[in-house]
């Protein structure tokens, strides 16, 4: 597997799922990187994106 899918099957959230559901999670996800302390989202926001951190 590679770095991010093991990522996603380590995680709570998809870690039951088949490595073809992991593929296709991986095919549709941004890598993204952040600064220490960048604001990513706040409470209140109406976004159409899915953060795991």
């Amino acid at each position: 597997m590679t770095k991010v899918l093991d990522i996603l099957s380590d995680s709570q959230l998809f870690g039951g799922l088949s490595e073809a559901h992991l593929k296709e999670i991986k095919r549709i996800a941004v890598d993204k990187k952040f600064n220490k302390g960048e604001i990513i989202f706040l409470t209140g926001m109406k976004e159409t994106v899915f953060f795991l951190l």
